[in-house]
Formats: structure tokens, sequence, C-alpha cells
């Protein structure tokens, strides 16, 4: 075997494993696109299959938003590298599709194909093209000329450019990241399965283990800044703020308890600071937020073992450390890593009501 054929092979065997560079994170997700990266030659969306298996909960999240009427069309666009018969690579990206479509027909059977569009890429060459622009290697030029002439041989040139160099480097650095599902969703709501939500109060999250005010987790932006709304205009002096802090489900009670009242007394002193007396704050801390999974399970999942994750919450007869092993038994541990993937981070919060004098 040649040196180059051997470094070829390695490279896509790196891949398959995702090992190395080749295993860094997905493209950066939009707001409302949710990107799927595959393995070399999957067309699947188990951990074997894809380079980032949690991204499956955010489809998780998106079905429940459609079905609930808040977004409407979901579209599902799969794409292929440039390796390989052009026939092979069709079929490859439109069994990705299908894929992420019996996906979300397992959580949601009654789904109506209206809701959903989807599109197949052979080839995507516009990536290698952006990436080959960004180059700064001295073969970028001849490259350039190559995939610009968009002829039907660029493959075998691009092989053959600089004895193989450019190619590896595109294998190593360029084409993982073209395999891959997009599913993107219509923002307009549609009026099928529309359900009314009904939410009074302003929601601050934190990170992971994390009690310090940080504005980039989740939706923080918006929700401090309806929260400064509140409190530059709407607070009078003879309101009551009330703050039910919550960690989420995960490890020992003990530390829960800690997090979830640093937690309050880290928007406390946001409030305070604000020019709200300490008095008319009072902090409720609720430690692990076992009632805001079971709200989250019920209203967004929607996978058959449902009903199980529903009886585990409601069991009185657990306490909260049998609770979150029941749930890690479940289907060898699948669903409790869907449920951290895709809602754990959302029940790590503090709620702030106001309650008006009486």
């Amino acid at each position: 075997m040649s040196s180059k054929s051997l470094i070829s092979v390695l490279m896509i065997l790196a891949s398959l494993v995702g090992s190395g560079r080749v295993s860094a994170a997905p493209a950066a997700q939009g707001a409302g696109r949710y990107t799927i990266n595959y393995k070399v030659g999957r067309t699947g969306v188990s951990s074997s299959d894809v380079f980032d298996a949690s991204m499956l909960s955010e489809i998780d999240s998106l079905v429940a938003r459609v079905r609930k009427g808040d977004a409407g069309q979901i579209r599902i666009k799969s794409y292929s590298s440039p390796e390989g018969r052009y026939s092979w690579n069709l079929r490859l990206a439109e069994k990705r599709s299908q894929s992420v479509v019996q996906y979300i027909k397992g959580i949601w059977p009654e789904i109506p194909d209206s809701l959903l569009a989807v599109e197949n890429v052979a080839e995507d060459w516009d990536p290698v093209l952006y990436y080959v622009k960004r180059s700064k290697e001295g073969w970028k030029d001849e490259a350039l000329q190559i995939l610009r002439a968009k002829s039907d041989d660029r493959e075998q040139k691009l092989q053959d450019l600089w004895g193989g160099v450019v190619w590896d480097e595109l294998l190593w650095n360029c084409f993982t990241r073209i395999r891959r599902t997009e599913i993107e969703f219509d923002p307009q709501s549609n009026t099928q399965f529309s359900e009314t939500v009904v939410s009074g109060e302003i929601s601050i999250k934190f990170a992971v283990g994390q009690t310090a005010l940080v504005k980039s987790v989740l939706d923080n932006t918006a929700q401090l800044a309806a929260l400064s709304g509140l409190l530059s205009d709407g607070v009078s002096p003879s309101d009551t703020l009330y703050l039910d802090a919550y960690a989420s489900p995960e490890g020992r009670l003990s530390w829960n308890r800690v997090l979830a009242r640093r937690r309050a007394e880290s928007i406390k002193k946001y409030i305070v600071d604000y020019g709200i007396p300490e008095s008319r704050v009072i902090v409720r801390t609720n430690d692990e937020n076992w009632g805001g999974l079971r709200l989250v399970v019920s209203e967004e999942y929607f996978g058959s073992d449902k009903s199980d994750i529903l009886s585990i919450i409601d069991d009185e007869s657990m306490d909260s450390e049998q609770r979150e092993a029941a749930l890690k038994r479940l289907s060898g541990g699948r669903v409790w890593n869907r449920l951290v993937a895709g809602w754990m981070s959302s029940l790590r919060c503090v709620n702030v009501t106001v309650q008006a004098a009486r």
C-alpha cells in the first residue's frame, strides 16, 4: 500500500471512531436549525452513526413545538460529502433523511406527512469551496480553479493535486461536517394541533453546577430584559417578589439544595441592586425540580416510554435518589440521557413572580 493510500485509510478510520480532530463538535446551530453530523458511510441516528447523539433531544423539543402549534412545517435536508460514486452518495443522503423521519414518527406516530418536507443533496460541494477559500495553503489557488470549473472529474483532479495532500486535507478537516442532516422548522404556528400555553413568571436559567448569573445561558438575555423592565416600571412600592429556586434532579440532593439556595441569592442580589428593598424579595428554595421535569415530560415528551417516566416521577414511595436511579434504568439509560440532554437545562432555574399587595 502506498503512503498516500495508507494516510487516507487512517483518516477514514479516525472519522469512523470519532477520534482526533475529526470528532470536533458539529456545526453551530442557528435559531431554529439543528444539524446532525454523520460518520463516514453511516445513515442512522444512534451514537454509532453520528458524532453527537445528544442532538436528538433537540429534535424531540422541535417536534413538541410543532405538535403544540408553536411552529409549522419541519424541513429535513440531508447531504453527502463528495467521495465515491454519485449514485451511492445520493442513496446515503436519502437514507439519512429517512432515518430522521422515522425518528420523528417514533415519537409522534400520527404526525401528518404535510408537516414534513424532505430534500436530499448527493454531493455538497459548496462547503468545500468555502473551506478552500479560507485556506492559507500553497495549493489554494489551484484547488479553487478546479472547484470553480465544476467539471465532472473535479473529485479526481483534487485527489491528484499535490500528490494527494489536498484530498487528505479535505478528508481530515472538511468532509466530516458535510455529511449531515439539517432540520429546520417554519416559525409560523400551525393551527391543526394548537394548544394554549400560559406563563406568568420570569425564569432565569443556570449552567449545570453553576450559581452565577450568565446572560448567555439558554434564553436568559430575553428573560433578564423582561425582569429589568419589570423592576424599572412594573413593580409598585407595595409589591412582593417571590423567588422559587431549583436545581435539576441530577446528582446528590444535598448539593442540589446548596445550588438552588445560591442561585436564589444570585438573583436576589440582582434585584436588590436595582433598588428593590431586600425585605420585599422572598426566597423560596425548592431544591430539585421534579415538578418541572414532570411538566416537560407531560407536554413535550412523546416517546413510547412516557407513561413509565411519569409513573416513576409520581411514585411517592421513592425518594429523589431512588427516582433518579429508576429513570436511569429505563431502556438501558437511553431515557435518562435524553432527559438530561433535552430538558434538564431548563430545570436549573430561579422563577420570579410578583404578588401585588391586597
